[in-house]
């Protein structure tokens, strides 16, 4: 079955056509932040337009922010200013397709078991680390698929640390994201950095060295909670963060191992699918909603 599919985020929008995990085709443009019709109308009309050189059988929208993927209705985006939007419900009536919305690590999981990284384990974490940092979860085979799962970002690891977005104070997310490594380099230094260029300097350059050693041991104890709670055998690694490769992943191995006591030590991972993998996870949720799931 082809799909069209949209992968709302921050700051760009992903819109593709994918059949059998394959990206036929895909184009990126703004978000609309905070206009929630002017981004109605963006998925509509590009679902319109695929439809005019391929037979779509089903399409799919996944967002950030909590989601009620059985109502169809976006919950709350912080950071994208919204609330109780039904974009399920407004994708089926403007398509006349067999539509599906969902959270877009949710997404991501999807994709990995699927087709991925995860692909054949029953228990496994799929933890994105990007702009903010969440979780899609498999259990007994099959993706936890309701609203506010896997919102790890959320979990406090450090007592009374930054300020977070969602009002609470020592997030993972304010600490261990891409993002906030950036600025706490920043903030330390005085010197801009993305996490990226921060994780060439790790051997050369002290502060580097230190504000990624305090991610990592955040994000160790973001998946400490995680095996405490939900034991998986496997989690992969997926988002911008990842790209950094053993760079991150061997620290990150070793700070899990000398955290957990009786809990499970899972086997970590880097993802299969990177930018894409929102979309494809949706053109599985556009297939699942086409074939009434």
């Amino acid at each position: 079955m082809i799909t069209a599919v949209a992968d709302v985020g921050g700051t760009d929008t992903k819109l593709g056509v994918v059949e059998d995990a394959e990206l036929l085709s895909s184009t990126t443009v703004p978000t609309p932040v905070g206009d929630v019709t002017a981004l109605r109308r963006l998925v509509a009309d590009f679902v319109a337009s695929a439809r005019t050189d391929h037979r779509i059988g089903a399409t799919a929208m996944v967002v950030p922010g909590i989601v009620d993927p059985a109502t169809g209705v976006a919950v709350h985006s912080e950071n994208l200013h919204w609330f109780e939007v039904p974009f399920g419900r407004w994708l089926a009536a403007d398509t006349g397709l067999p539509a599906a919305l969902g959270h877009d690590v949710t997404a991501a999981g999807y994709a990995e078991h699927r087709h991925g990284a995860a692909r054949g384990h029953a228990h496994a974490a799929v933890v994105v680390v990007g702009t903010g940092i969440a979780a899609s979860l498999i259990e007994d085979g099959r993706v936890i698929n309701r609203a506010g799962v896997g919102e790890i970002g959320h979990s406090v690891v450090q007592e009374g640390g930054p300020s977070c977005v969602c009002g609470g104070r020592g997030c993972l997310e304010v600490i261990a994201s891409a993002a906030a490594i950036g600025r706490t380099y920043t903030a330390r230094t005085g010197r801009v950095a993305s996490a990226a260029a921060i994780s060439t300097r790790i051997d050369t350059d002290p502060d580097a060295a230190a504000v990624w050693d305090r991610a990592v041991q955040a994000l160790a104890a973001g998946i400490g909670q995680l095996q405490s709670l939900l034991p998986s055998e496997l989690v992969v690694i997926g988002g911008g963060l990842s790209l950094a490769g053993e760079v991150l992943f061997a620290p990150l191995r070793d700070a899990v191992e000398r955290r957990l006591t009786m809990q499970r030590i899972p086997r970590i991972v880097g993802a299969r699918f990177g930018a894409t993998a929102g979309m494809i996870g949706a053109a599985e949720l556009a297939r699942d909603a086409a074939k009434g799931r």
